[in-house]
This record gives structure tokens, C-alpha cells and sequence, in this order.
């Protein structure tokens, strides 16, 4: 009986001590570390898959919808799934003061005094919006999971009208997760669909092909971005494996001329890239935080304890202050110009 009383305690006491452990490492990881000096970081923002300019105030868009900042950090609209459970993934300003929303279920335009109406799709079905690119003419260029379609406004009532890309056939696959209008008018996009997909260009004096049997890191494209010195970059991977690619032109083709590994970034798949005024490039990567390049030299590394809320960098936007907007899967950070220019300086990897 004696014996069965102590065992009986026994227990008690282990699941009680069990019990004060679990909720000491709870709060432990409850625990955040103040901001670095001249970051303001948002964790209850959720993912940030987006983020622009929009009537002078950043705005976000995400899972949990649209969030909208003023330029000073100042939250003016919280993140919520309110409305109307749409999962932002892709936003482009629009002349007129509008903006072209893409979600999960298709595509809504956001008007000056707030309305938004939905845009309609050819024989009336919806597609999940991956991507949006304006290019110089003012056409819009619509990257779904279902292929391109391209989206021009009417004049005389400001409505939006999509077409399907009459070349979209010649993609890799319909998973279009990036799109890139060039300064030269070409038309780039980047397909998902490893691995079968890559990157592909279109102009007026042909089109070109890449994938991996041609050089690319890896055939599930992410991201598009056209630096100032006229490159191309493409983000590309899948969890462990990936990197970037970038390509040049001789005035005629283009051409793939230099990739990135893991070792030259913050880690293997890159989810997005971004290059701002000073221009530095910044690669955002899944899981493993973003890398810093200037002048062709990967300079810092920003990972665990660097003031980032979540280790996957999904956006980035430049404001006209030249602060910082960094969009993760958690949460949203501004850095000022002073704290950017910082992080160069230290020229470490935290």
C-alpha cells in the first residue's frame, strides 16, 4: 500500500515538473529581442507576400490580406482576415490612383475612395493570381497557375479588361510564379514546375529558352528583377536546393552568365530579390534569411538574431525616405536609411 502511495506521488510530482518546464520554455520562446536601432518590426502583420506604394502609404498584402502603413512606420490598417478571407500574393499600382490586387481566387481593383470590384475573366472562370508586372505601354502582364493573361484598362470608364496571352503555350508549364517587363521591351517569365519549368523572354525579335539542361540552378522559378546596369536575375529552388541566376544581353540575345549557390547567399532556394537605390542587391531566401551583395561580393548575411521576424523573406520595397520594407512569412520590417547603411558597415554575418 505504502509502496503504491509513493509511485502515486511519484507521478504526481513528474507531471507537475513536466508541466513547469513546458511552460517556462513556452515563455522562454515567448521572449523577443528588443528591435536593432532604427528597425520597426510588425510581427502581428502575418506573411507579406507584397508590398508597394500606394495613395503615399506602403501598402501590404498577404494571407491575412491587406495592411496599410504610413511612410513613418505608422500603422493606419492592421492585416485581418476580414477581408473577405482573401490571400493576397501579388499587388500593382495602376494609373488613376488604383490598384491591381491578385489573391488565391482571382483579381480585384482597389479605387481611390476605397471601393474594390472584382475583375472578370475570360469565360468567366477565376484563376489564382502568383504574379503582376506593368510594362511601359500601361498592359499589365498576369502570372496564374493556369498560364498569362494580360490586363489593359478601358479609357472610358477606367474598367479592366483580361485577355489570355495568346503565347502562353510556348512556356514551360502554365505555373507562372514570376513576371518581368524589361526596359527594353521584352517580357519575362518564370514557371514552377520542377522539372519542367524555368525562364523564358519574349520580344519582337524572338523568343529565348533556359531550364536546367541549359544552366539554371533549378527549375522551379520564384522571382524576376532587372538591376540598373541592364542584368537580369532569376530566383529559383525547392527547400534544400536552388540559387539564382543572372543573364546579360550583347545588344541581340541574352545570354546566362553567372550563377549563385548556397555558399553566396543565405541559403539554397531564393524567394525573392530586390535592388535599391545604392544599388545593392538583396536576395531573400526561404528559410535561412536574406544576403546582401554589393559590387558583385556577397557583404552580409542577416540569419537568426539580425532583427529579421522570420527567416523567409518574401518582398522588399523601398519608400521615397529610403527606408526598408522587408516582407516575411511572419511579420513586416522598416529599416531607415541610417540602419541600412549600417549593416554594410559591420560587414559581418550575424
Amino acid at each position: 500500500m505504502l509502496r503504491t502511495k509513493l509511485n502515486r506521488w511519484f507521478q504526481v510530482g513528474f507531471w507537475a515538473l513536466l508541466l513547469v518546464f513546458v511552460a517556462a520554455m513556452t515563455a522562454l520562446g515567448d521572449r523577443r529581442l528588443p528591435d536593432p536601432p532604427g528597425w520597426q518590426v510588425w510581427h502581428e502583420s502575418g506573411s507579406v507576400l507584397d508590398l508597394t506604394s500606394y495613395n503615399g502609404r506602403v501598402i501590404t498584402g498577404g494571407y491575412q490580406g491587406l495592411g496599410l502603413y504610413d511612410a513613418n512606420g505608422t500603422v493606419t490598417k492592421a492585416p485581418s482576415q476580414d477581408d473577405q478571407g482573401w490571400k493576397v500574393r501579388a499587388l500593382e499600382p495602376l494609373a488613376g490612383n488604383r490598384l491591381l490586387i491578385g489573391h488565391t481566387e482571382g483579381l480585384l481593383v482597389m479605387h481611390p475612395g476605397g471601393e474594390v470590384l472584382p475583375v472578370t475573366w475570360p469565360g468567366q472562370q477565376c484563376y489564382q493570381v502568383e504574379c503582376l508586372e506593368s510594362d511601359p505601354t500601361g498592359k499589365v502582364w498576369v502570372g496564374t497557375m493556369e498560364g498569362v493573361f494580360v490586363a489593359t484598362t478601358d479609357p472610358r470608364d477606367e474598367s479592366v479588361r483580361l485577355e489570355r496571352w495568346e503565347l502562353a503555350g510556348d512556356l514551360h508549364s502554365a505555373r507562372v510564379f514570376a513576371c518581368l517587363a524589361d526596359n527594353d521591351g521584352g517580357v519575362w517569365f518564370g514557371t514552377y514546375t520542377a522539372p519542367a519549368g524555368g525562364v523564358s523572354y519574349f520580344s519582337d525579335r524572338g523568343c529565348q529558352h533556359w531550364t536546367t539542361a541549359t544552366g539554371l540552378p533549378h527549375a522551379n522559378i520564384t522571382c524576376l528583377l532587372e538591376t540598373s546596369d541592364g542584368s537580369v536575375w532569376a530566383g529559383c529552388g525547392f527547400k534544400t536546393a536552388g540559387g539564382a541566376a543572372r543573364f546579360e544581353c550583347n545588344g541581340q540575345d541574352w545570354s546566362l552568365v553567372e550563377t549563385l549557390g548556397a555558399d553566396e547567399l543565405a541559403g539554397p532556394k531564393v524567394r525573392s530579390i530586390f535592388e535599391d537605390s545604392r544599388g545593392w542587391v538583396w536576395f531573400g531566401s526561404e528559410q535561412d534569411g536574406l544576403a546582401i551583395r554589393v559590387n558583385d561580393e556577397t557583404m552580409v548575411i542577416l540569419k537568426e538574431g539580425s532583427g529579421l521576424p522570420h527567416l523567409e523573406v518574401m518582398s522588399f520595397f523601398e519608400a521615397a525616405d529610403n527606408a526598408l520594407w522587408i516582407g516575411t512569412l511572419s511579420g513586416l520590417v522598416r529599416i531607415e536609411q541610417p540602419a541600412v547603411e549600417m549593416l554594410l558597415e559591420k560587414q559581418d554575418i550575424l
